[in-house]
């Protein structure tokens, strides 16, 4: 299944933040929901003023989103989310070789992409 990359509108913004919360939130399962909910809007605003989201979407339709990246600078991935109906696909492992090439990535999350992916929290 072919997808386009295309830069974020404004209305792509909560299906950004939303999922990338979602996502996350199994690497903080001892913190309570609201303190979860608060703290993490906080990062997830900290990091969109600095960096950059690429949509995930259908080549004839913008709106039909299928995921999205979150990344900043040479080699820095923030978050990546793909559709649970498009996951297995080869999404992510292409969409991240279109931005980056073949490119070692950094992530601050521990990730499985099928591609070098160095976790390390600490370089954001």
């Amino acid at each position: 299944m072919l997808f386009k990359i295309r830069p974020p509108t404004p209305s792509d913004r909560a299906f950004v933040a939303a999922n990338w919360s979602r996502g996350a939130r199994k690497f903080y399962r001892g913190v309570g929901v609201d303190e979860y909910d608060a703290g993490f809007d906080d990062l997830i605003n900290a990091t969109l003023r600095t960096a950059d989201v690429s949509m995930l979407c259908d080549p004839d339709d913008d709106d039909e989103l299928f995921g999205f990246v979150v990344h900043e600078g040479a080699n820095r991935l923030h978050w990546i989310h793909v559709k649970g109906l498009f996951r297995r696909m080869g999404f992510a492992k292409r969409a991240l070789t279109e931005l980056f090439g073949d490119r070692e990535l950094v992530s601050r999350w521990p990730c499985e992409l099928g591609r070098k992916v160095r976790w390390n929290p600490f370089t954001f």
